[in-house]
């Protein structure tokens, strides 16, 4: 985690505001992408309906199977934003 953090304060020093802001933006949509496939396997679900048919629900948005991932996600994206855009310590 020391060698994480230590890239991210690093990359942080000798990137300026706008360099900051796409590097967030492009972080942010490759975790989102990476979380959607996650939660997709892990919320995919197939059952048999009451009708006698047979039918799946599921989703990366299936939020009763997914909260946790996307929390997961909300998380490592406020670290990421907080190491990046934080003031540096000199």
């Amino acid at each position: 985690m020391d060698i994480i953090k230590k890239y991210l304060e690093d990359m942080s020093k000798k990137l300026n505001q706008s360099q900051k802001v796409i590097v967030g933006i492009v972080v942010a949509a490759i975790f989102f992408v990476i979380t959607i496939a996650i939660a997709h396997k892990v919320s995919f679900s197939c059952g048999v309906l009451a009708g006698g048919g047979s039918g799946c629900r599921g989703g990366a948005f299936y939020m009763s199977k997914t909260w946790y991932i996307w929390v997961i996600f909300l998380l490592l994206i406020g670290y990421f934003e907080i190491k990046l855009f934080g003031k540096q310590k000199n």
